[in-house]
C-alpha cells in the first residue's frame, strides 16, 4: 500500500508536465502491478478467514451439542437429589439405612452427588464462557472478512481506473512510437556501456586482490624456505601451493572481508533501501517494454523513483572502491562489501571519496532529477565478482 501512494504522489506532480507520459505509463503499469498483487493478497486472507469462520463455526456447534449434554446430565442429578435427598428425606434416607455400613454408603453417596453436582455446575459455566469466547470471535472474523471484501471492491475500483488510464497513455504514446523504440535502443546501449565500466573496476579490484594473495602467497613460501633451510630435518612439500580458483582473489578474503561477505550474504532480503522513500519502476534482467511488448529492455539493475534532491544511502558497510562519472548517467559509486559489490548511479552529488569506509543507511550523494522530464530516479545494481544480482530481492519489502 505504501508503494501505491508512492507512485500516486509522483503521478500527480508528472501528469501535466511536458514529455511525462512514458514516465507516467512506466508509473502507472507498476501501479497496476502492484494493484492486482493486494487484491490477490486480500483474496488470499479472505480464503484463510472462511476456513477460520468455518472452523468456528464447527467448534461451535460441537460445544453447543456439549454442553447440551452437561445441562441434561446435571438436571438429572437435581431430580435424583430432589425426590431421594431433599430436606429432610435426606437424614430419612440415611437413618433408613439397615446397617451402619449402608448409611455410611448412603452418607457418601450423597457427599458424591452433592461433589458432582458442584463440578458439573462449574463445568457448564465454563462450557458456556468458552462458547461465548467462540461466538465473540467468529463474530470479529466475521466483521474481519466484510471489511476485507469491502477493501477488495474498492482496490478493484481503482485498478479499473488504473487500466483506462494506463489504456488512454498508450493510445497517446502509439503516435510516438518510433521515437520510444529508439529511446529504448538508446537506453539499452548506455546500460551496456556502464555495464562495461563497472566490470572493468570489479576486474581491476579482483586482479589487485590476486596481485596480493599471490604476494603474501611468496612470502609464505620464502619464510617456509628460510625456516626449513635452518631445520636439520627436510620436510617434502613445504612450497607453498600455487593460486588455483579455489584460492581466487574473490574467495581468499581476509578474515575481516570474510565475515562482511557472510553478514551481507546473512542480511539477504533485509537490507536497506537506498533512498528512504521510492518505488521500483523498472525491474532487474531482460523484459518487455511497458508499450511495446516486441521491445526488450535489458536492465543489469533496478530503478527507483524517489523524490527530488533525496539522499542516496549505502545499503550495507564497506569501502568505496570507485567514484566516476557518465553523461547519461550522472555520478556513479561502488561500495565493496566482501566478495559483493553495491553500485549507485544517476546521483547529481557525491559525498565520498574512493576508500572511504561507509556505514549501513550512511549518505553517499543526493540524487539526480532529469530536467526533460522532471522524474527523480535512483539506478542500484548488486555484483559478485562477475556475476549480477536482482537487488530487489536483497532489499527489504517497504
Amino acid at each position: 500500500m505504501n508503494d501505491i501512494k508512492i507512485l500516486e504522489q509522483n503521478l500527480s506532480k508528472t501528469t501535466n508536465e511536458k514529455n511525462a507520459s512514458m514516465q507516467q505509463l512506466q508509473s502507472i503499469s507498476k501501479k497496476v502491478e502492484m494493484r492486482l498483487a493486494l487484491i490477490n493478497n486480500i483474496n488470499l486472507q479472505v480464503v484463510e478467514l472462511n476456513k477460520d469462520i468455518q472452523e468456528k463455526n464447527t467448534s461451535i456447534s460441537l460445544m453447543s451439542a456439549d454442553l447440551y449434554k452437561l445441562k441434561n446430565q446435571y438436571a438429572n442429578t437435581l431430580n435424583f437429589l430432589y425426590k431421594n435427598m431433599v430436606d429432610d428425606n435426606i437424614i430419612t434416607y440415611v437413618i433408613n439405612a439397615e446397617s451402619m455400613k449402608d448409611a455410611y454408603n448412603r452418607y457418601l453417596l450423597f457427599k458424591k452427588y452433592t461433589e458432582y453436582n458442584e463440578f458439573q455446575s462449574q463445568k457448564i459455566m465454563n462450557s458456556i464462557q468458552s462458547l461465548n469466547d467462540k461466538i465473540q470471535a467468529l463474530n470479529i472474523a466475521k466483521a474481519e472478512k466484510t471489511k476485507m471484501m469491502a477493501n477488495e471492491k474498492e482496490q478493484k475500483a481503482k485498478l479499473e481506473i488504473e487500466k483506462k488510464q494506463k489504456d488512454a497513455l498508450v493510445k497517446k504514446l502509439v503516435l510516438d512510437e518510433a521515437k520510444i523504440k529508439s529511446a529504448v535502443i538508446k537506453k539499452n546501449k548506455e546500460a551496456k556501456e556502464l555495464n562495461a565500466q563497472i566490470q572493468k573496476i570489479i576486474d581491476k579490484e579482483i586482479a589487485e586482490a590476486k596481485k596480493r594473495a599471490a604476494a603474501k602467497a611468496k612470502t609464505v613460501a620464502k619464510t617456509t624456505t628460510t625456516t626449513t633451510s635452518k631445520t636439520t630435518t627436510t620436510t617434502s612439500g613445504s612450497t607453498a601451493k600455487p593460486i588455483t580458483k579455489e584460492n581466487d582473489a574473490t574467495l581468499n578474503l581476509t578474515p575481516a572481508e570474510l565475515t562482511l561477505s557472510n553478514d551481507f550474504e546473512y542480511n539477504r532480503g533485509k537490507l536497506p533501501w537506498p533512498v528512504e522513500k521510492g518505488t521500483i519502476t523498472n525491474s532487474f534482467g531482460r523484459h518487455p517494454h511497458a508499450f511495446l511488448s516486441e521491445v526488450i529492455v535489458e536492465n543489469n539493475g533496478i530503478d527507483i523513483k524517489t523524490t527530488p534532491g533525496a539522499n542516496v544511502r549505502s545499503i550495507f558497510e564497506g569501502t568505496v572502491i570507485s567514484v566516476f562519472f557518465m553523461s547519461f548517467n550522472q555520478n556513479s559509486v561502488i561500495i565493496k562489501h566482501g566478495e559483493y559489490f553495491s553500485v549507485y548511479s544517476n546521483l547529481k552529488t557525491v559525498n565520498v571519496k574512493i576508500n572511504s569506509k561507509v556505514t549501513t543507511k550512511q549518505t553517499i550523494g543526493t540524487a539526480y532529477t532529469n530536467p526533460s522530464d522532471n522524474t527523480t530516479n535512483v539506478h542500484l545494481e548488486l555484483w559478485k565478482g562477475h556475476i549480477k544480482y536482482d537487488p530487489a530481492l536483497w532489499i527489504r519489502t517497504q
